[in-house]
């Protein structure tokens, strides 16, 4: 740990020397969790589940408000294994610096955080060693009619070491778990251990409870995992308070054995190098540029700074040319595509009730609810989907087209104005960039990266890659574009239609206990099939259209975040006179010796 230390230390120095504020708060965000390498136990919930009285159990104070309406507004982290027994309250800004509070402020702020405000902190010592070397994190709660605060919650998430999710068992299983756990496992890093934590459940309820169970099937369902750690904590009886404390204590403790492991820890090591060599890779991209514009005259300087900016301006126009178009297209198309696919589920499905000759009311009704709609109803939802791969298809190859021949004739550009080590250095910066900036994201199911301009090219696929950034370590600078949102609007669909069908089984089940003529029940049951069908129909245009709008304006921002990635590598209008060559060049062969520390090196 302590070399790891001793290269931040460097890094964080170097970064002010270089006056890049970006930087210089990347660093600072690393510099602390690297100084303070806890594992990081986030509590995830709906509004009101009660995550921050079971955290306030934990410390037993109350030191998190606590209210009947949506009352975490910021994340609060609790460090348990403060240097001293005094408590300290703590908030942590978004330009990584730390300022102290009291405790009237920090509950204000808890509640209606301010725009400068990165995350709140609460530290104090606690005797039992149980909790050494976790923090844990209380998170404000989806589902909340606060739109900032899910803003906030999502940020967080790639920073999670563990997630304890929270399910109210009077609430049970609600929309806002539904929606929510279907783009969780985007939304952190993979092989996060998951915990799933029924709350305020009856005296005497167990694991096998009939509601439990029902909350469990559906959160291992939607994650895709085949089992998860689940525990059940107790309310409303006798000596409630002393209850939860002592089912909290054990359940944490629990989770640290796990995550103290050698295993564990080795991961986090990992994770730590892969934050320290990606942290100077970005430097060093700042000091080739700094590198770069020194050996340009003002006249070449001028020059490159005209192309860039005629560069940029065709980037933009591919929002106009090619993304808004592309998605009007499909938001037209699919209705009509989707009229089609309803009718042939309810075509076929009243063709076998036609056929069910000896079969009886109740028979029928059962075979159709379980068998015909979900076979119709998923070949037409594959057939929806299929439409949809291919239309983005489009949309990707003629953004392809289009910035990789905007990419290509810049780089032609460049190489006529600038000198050839220049020129070199440059594009070799942009490409390194891309490579590291852009990853397989929003529709990874297309084409190989790269294309008719190679490397450089490949940078410009906005459609196919999205942005990655270093600064998830506390949500500095994560992006929603950063998981596969192509992958997550088909699961979307597909979990919607699934969703439905389960409504309309019930709908249809009804026919089944009134007492319908022999002669008339078949007609009535048509009309059943045709009226849930256009229910379905009806969501599914909804959920379409909603993930069509998210999936063109993700595309959009990508273009933004590429313009902005060429103007940070290209521009010479920073001045740069207070630094040397021989300055940057030493600094360029330090930052090349701490990175093979950083690989080489023990770490802990």
């Amino acid at each position: 740990m302590e070399s790891y230390i001793r290269i931040m230390d460097e890094l964080c120095s170097l970064t002010d020397e270089l006056k890049n504020e970006r930087l210089r708060t990347l660093a600072g965000f690393l510099d602390q969790r690297i100084n303070n390498p806890d594992t990081y136990l986030v509590f995830l919930g709906e509004s009101c589940s009660g995550k921050s009285t079971l955290i306030n159990s934990i410390i037993r104070k109350k030191v998190l408000p606590v209210s009947a309406i949506p009352s975490t507004g910021a994340i609060t982290e609790i460090d348990l294994s403060g240097g001293s027994d005094e408590e300290a309250f703590f908030a942590i800004n978004k330009d990584a610096t730390m300022e102290e509070l009291n405790e009237d402020i920090f509950q204000t702020l808890a509640l209606r955080p301010d725009d400068k405000l990165e995350r709140l902190r609460y530290s104090t010592c606690i005797a039992d060693k149980g909790y050494s070397g976790v923090r844990i994190f209380d998170t404000p709660g989806y589902g909340s009619l606060i739109r900032k605060h899910e803003e906030v919650l999502v940020n967080f998430l790639p920073n999670a070491d563990a997630i304890v999710y929270v399910v109210s068992y009077i609430n049970g299983f609600q929309e806002a778990d539904y929606e929510f756990l279907k783009g969780l496992l985007d939304l952190t890093r993979e092989g996060v251990p998951f915990y799933l934590l029924v709350n305020r459940c009856p005296p005497a309820t167990t694991a096998d409870d009939r509601r439990v169970q029902e909350i469990y099937s559906y959160v291992i369902s939607l994650l895709q995992k085949p089992v998860i750690p689940l525990t059940v904590i107790e309310s409303f009886g006798e000596n409630e308070e002393e209850v939860i404390q002592t089912a909290m204590s054990s359940f944490v403790k629990d989770i640290m054995l796990y995550l103290n492991s050698e295993e564990e820890r080795s991961k986090l090591k990992d994770v730590f190098r892969e934050y320290i060599v990606e942290l100077i890779e970005f430097i060093e991209a700042e000091v080739e540029r700094l590198i770069r514009n020194k050996e340009l005259s003002e006249e070449e300087k001028r020059g490159q700074d005209a192309l860039l900016n005629d560069f940029l301006g065709r980037l933009d126009k591919a929002e106009e040319v090619i993304i808004r178009p592309g998605f009007k297209k499909i938001l037209d198309k699919f209705p009509s595509r989707l009229e089609e696919c309803r009718k042939r589920i309810e075509d076929n499905t009243v063709s076998v009730i036609d056929t069910q000759d000896k079969a009886s009311k109740e028979e029928t009704i059962a075979y159709i609810n379980h068998h015909v709609l979900n076979r119709n109803t998923g070949r037409e939802v594959s057939e929806l989907q299929f439409f949809l791969v291919n239309e983005l298809d489009i949309i990707d190859n003629k953004l392809n087209d289009y910035l990789n021949k905007a990419i290509i004739q810049f780089e032609k550009d460049l190489k006529l104005n600038s000198p050839g080590a220049v020129y070199q250095t440059g594009m070799r910066i942009a490409k390194d960039a891309g490579a590291k900036f852009l990853n397989m994201g929003l529709l990874n199911y297309f084409a190989a990266f790269g294309g008719a301009g190679g490397a450089a090219a490949g940078v410009a696929n906005a459609a196919s890659h999205a942005l990655k950034q270093v600064g998830d370590l506390f949500g500095k600078t994560f992006s929603l574009g950063t998981h596969n949102a192509l992958k997550h609007s088909m699961k979307t669909i597909g979990l919607t239609s699934v969703k439905t069908l389960a409504v309309s089984a019930v709908v249809i089940t009804e026919l089944a206990f009134i007492t319908v003529d022999y002669n008339t029940w078949k007609g009535k049951l048509k009309k059943q099939v045709s009226k849930v069908t256009k229910e379905w129909a009806e969501e599914i245009l909804k959920v379409t259209n909603e993930e069509l709008r998210k999936s063109e304006e993700i595309n959009i921002e990508n273009i933004k975040e590429i313009n902005k990635l060429f103007r940070q590598r290209f521009s010479t209008e920073e001045e740069t006179e207070e630094f040397t060559p021989e300055y940057l060049n030493n600094k360029m062969r330090r930052l090349g010796e701490l990175k093979g520390e950083a690989v080489y090196g023990q770490g802990f």
